[in-house]
This record gives C-alpha cells, sequence and structure tokens, in this order.
C-alpha cells in the first residue's frame, strides 16, 4: 500500500517538473458562420432617427429563449463579444470563438445617444437583431444603459457638458431605462446602470456619489415599474478600490435600489493576489454588512493587458486563471473579462502604448489566455467553490465541488519574482503536501493539458506547485 502512494507521488514530481505551461493547443478550425448580419451603424445618427416598431406578443415574451433560473449557472462572461467588428464575417468569427470558449454571459452597451437621440424619440436598429441573435446563440445579456457615442458622462440634449444632476435630468436617463425594460422584457432580464462613474471620463464635471445614487434610485424605480422582475445592476462598475465613494452611496440609500452590485477590479499590481483592489473586497462586504446586505457582486470589468502592461501572452493567460479562481474565491457570482477581442485600431505589438487585454488578438487570433480561458470554463461547468485551504504564504488552495463525488482542487503560487513590466523573473515553487481521502483522476494543467491521467488512490500527495495554477480533479476529500 505505502509503495503504491509513494510511487504516485513520485509520478507526480515528475510529471509536474516537466510542465511547460506555454505550450497552448493550435489554433481552432473555424465553424461556418452561426449568425446573420447586424446592421451595425443603421439609423444610430439623429437625423434618420425614428420610432421604430414593437415586437409583437409573442416576440415580447419568447419564455423558451431563456432560462430565467438557470442564468447565474456560469460566471464566464466577456465584455464586447459583438459589435467589435465592422463586417458581418468578422463578427460571426467574434461570436463562433466566444461560444467554442464557453462565454455563457455578454456585457453590452445599449447607447442613450444612438437609441433615443431626441426627447422621446427612440430608434432601436441594430440593437433588435443583436438581442435576438444573442439569444439564438445561448448568451446572456447583461445590458448597460450608457450614455455612450462621443459623449460618455452625458446625453448631450438632456444635461449638455456634465453628467445627470437635476431631477428633471435623472428622469429623461429612468425614462431611457424604461424603455430598454420594455423594449427587451423576457429578454434582457439585468440592466447595468451607467459605466464607471467613480471616474471623470464617464461623469463629469468630477465623480460624485450623491448625484451617482440619485440617479441610481430614478432608474431602479422606472425599471421596476416597467417589469418588476428585472435586475438592476448598480454602481456601475466602481473601482473596488474606492472605499469613501462606495461608502457614500451605501450611506445615500443605493443598496437599496439595486438587486447586484458591480464592480471594476482591475488590479494595480502585476501580482493579482496582492493588489489593493483585490485585498479591499472583504472592505467593501465589510461595508455591506453594516446595511444588512446580501446583495450578489459581479464584476462586470477585468483584465491584464499584453503590450502596455509589458505582460507576455504566457503570463497574460496565467494572471487570467488566477483573476477568475481567486474572485471566485471571494464570493464574486459572474465575471466578465474585457474584452473579447482586441480594438482593431489598437496597433499590433510595435505600440507599446496600446492596450491588448483580449482573449483574441486585433486579427481575431486566439491568443494564449483564450484557451485558459476555455479550458478553465469547461473544467469548472456546474462547480462552485467551497473552500480554500492554508498551504502557507504566498500558496493558494481553492476547492471546487459539483457534487459530493465530484471536486476540482485549484493550486498555484503568487510570490513570484518579476520584473519592471511584470513578467517573470524567476517562479515561486513551493512543495505542498495534502493527505487526501478518495481518487485524484486527473492533474491539468491552465490549457487542459492532462499531466497526470491515471486512477490513483492514498492517503497522502505530494505536489510541487509555482505560479501557473493547476487543478486536481476527482472524488476527494483533503484532510487538514
Amino acid at each position: 500500500m505505502y509503495s503504491r502512494v509513494l510511487l504516485f507521488a513520485l509520478i507526480v514530481l515528475a510529471v509536474l517538473g516537466l510542465l511547460v505551461s506555454g505550450c497552448a493547443p493550435k489554433n481552432p478550425v473555424l465553424t461556418p458562420p452561426l449568425t446573420k448580419p447586424l446592421p451595425v451603424e443603421e439609423g444610430w445618427d439623429g437625423s434618420s432617427a425614428q420610432v421604430m416598431p414593437e415586437p409583437d406578443e409573442a416576440e415580447k415574451e419568447r419564455p423558451g429563449d431563456t432560462s430565467w433560473g438557470n442564468q447565474i449557472a456560469s460566471p464566464f462572461g466577456a465584455c464586447q463579444v459583438y459589435w467589435s467588428r465592422s463586417t458581418a464575417e468578422e463578427e460571426a468569427v467574434c461570436h463562433n470563438l466566444a461560444l467554442d470558449a464557453k462565454v455563457k454571459w455578454i456585457r453590452q452597451d445599449f447607447v442613450w445617444q444612438h437609441i433615443e437621440p431626441t426627447r422621446g424619440t427612440f430608434n432601436f436598429s441594430g440593437y433588435d437583431e443583436m438581442v435576438e441573435d444573442a439569444l439564438a446563440n445561448g448568451f446572456n445579456i447583461l445590458g448597460i444603459c450608457a450614455p455612450g457615442g462621443d459623449h460618455q458622462y452625458a446625453n448631450p440634449w438632456s444635461s449638455g457638458d456634465v453628467s445627470p444632476h437635476t431631477e428633471e435630468q435623472c428622469q429623461d436617463y429612468a425614462n431611457f431605462v424604461s424603455a430598454l425594460v420594455q423594449r427587451y422584457k423576457g429578454k434582457v432580464m439585468y440592466w447595468e446602470i451607467w459605466n464607471e462613474p467613480d471616474i471623470d471620463e464617464f461623469w463629469r464635471p468630477q465623480p460624485d456619489a450623491v448625484n451617482y445614487t440619485n440617479l441610481l434610485k430614478h432608474a431602479y424605480i422606472a425599471a421596476k415599474e416597467a417589469d418588476p422582475s428585472v435586475k438592476i445592476v448598480g454602481l456601475g462598475g466602481v473601482d473596488p478600490g474606492k472605499t469613501e465613494y462606495i461608502r457614500t452611496a451605501f450611506q445615500n440609500g443605493a443598496l437599496d435600489y439595486m438587486d447586484v452590485i458591480s464592480l471594476h477590479p482591475y488590479g494595480d499590481s502585476p501580482i493579482f493576489e496582492t493588489s489593493f483592489q483585490y485585498q479591499n473586497l472583504d472592505v467593501i462586504k465589510n461595508l455591506m454588512s453594516e446595511y444588512d446586505s446580501a446583495l450578489p457582486i459581479w464584476a462586470t470589468e477585468t483584465s491584464y493587458t499584453t503590450y502596455s502592461q509589458g505582460l507576455s501572452e504566457e503570463r497574460h493567460a496565467e494572471l487570467l486563471v488566477r483573476v477568475y479562481l481567486s474572485l471566485l474565491s471571494q464570493g464574486v457570482e459572474t465575471i466578465f473579462w474585457y474584452v473579447l477581442a482586441d480594438d482593431p485600431k489598437c496597433a499590433p505589438a510595435e505600440d507599446d502604448s496600446a492596450p491588448h487585454p483580449g482573449l483574441l488578438d486585433s486579427n481575431l487570433l486566439p491568443r494564449k489566455a483564450y484557451y485558459a480561458y476555455k479550458n478553465m470554463a469547461v473544467l469548472l461547468e456546474g462547480y462552485r467553490f467551497s473552500k480554500e485551504y492554508d498551504i502557507g504564504e504566498d500558496g493558494k488552495a481553492l476547492l471546487f465541488e459539483r457534487s459530493a463525488d465530484e471536486q476540482i482542487l485549484a493550486l498555484w503560487t503568487y510570490g513570484e519574482e518579476i520584473d519592471e513590466r511584470g513578467n517573470i523573473i524567476s517562479r515561486c515553487e513551493k512543495s505542498v503536501g495534502l493527505t487526501i481521502e478518495g481518487n485524484v483522476r486527473d492533474v491539468i494543467d491552465i490549457y487542459g493539458q492532462s499531466i497526470l491521467s491515471t486512477d490513483a488512490s492514498g492517503p497522502v500527495l505530494t505536489i510541487k506547485i509555482d505560479d501557473s495554477p493547476v487543478f486536481i480533479k476527482g472524488s476527494f476529500d483533503v484532510v487538514e
């Protein structure tokens, strides 16, 4: 018995020592487009705006299109899956690759200036088609009720060059939200109120938590009057490090006017686990508890980029997996990677100032992060975070379970030495001894490549880990 355990441990150590985490599989063969061409720009300027006909009653409800009870079944989302390209063919490539990667949630702008170019005149050209296509492809939609367009902080006909601050201006926005909810009743069930109101690019003349909360209240009331079952996503993706902004919003009643809290936990450190934004999630949850709130938290944007932060593709992929696993362990319910595909206007690698956060590059070719995302989404389908084990300083051990007999243990370190661009100088290696009761069926790297492919059982597993996560899959208990 003990010789079998020893042999098993030696096999694991030997094979893991040969792991080269940068070896992603080859690019996939693209399937024929699943989507029809979308009129991306038709009717979006005010001069041609017109009142669009309402969908017929059968189209309004369509109970079979999305399963309301199952919409939170997956935490895996991505931003800008639609309308990131100008041709139907390129759009179809984006959609197909997102589907292949098991993206279940998409976050899309519903631009106020485009839809309501003048007060009371609505034009839903393009949006109707996008919603129908997304639902047909099985995506769940988080709609952003965004000012967008040339003014990402206001609709000019309502509040000019400043964000809504009067009662009339807040009501203008609430009327827009109501129109969206009515138009897409039974189809888009989650609506996010504004985008990043905590930065002056999106809220002018300067961020104001009191004004934003007033806008949120107006929008929430209007949305619930239009459809009581709709869910309002509040805070608009505030930086979780901005404690005082969040505290002020809570003090002014924001928690009573949302169903989900939206945060944008972009790490301010190349090591996400030590970033202030990640560590401050505990502070935010404590603030919520002061108001007896247990609202779910969503990360409606998060990412790292390859070139502007100097990260290699391998490092980019490793951090993506660590971001998702870390946020899930903090109880974050749904996580949207920003973005699916890089902006085609951003230059390739020679422009070091341009952001390149996408799972796909500007030519729509999958990066290593794409394969890491896909593997994680497939591997964790149906699993929920269960418990974190203490494996010492600079180490993570997170248990996910799908049933009493299905466990996945994710392991990695976060004490790596990095250069000024965030890339690895030396990996943080750690030997971890785990007391396992049950069977370990597989050990998998971030790309889905099996490191151990044999059934094994035994009381002790010693495994060498580093800053690239590995997944231990089987039916087991970890004895502390």
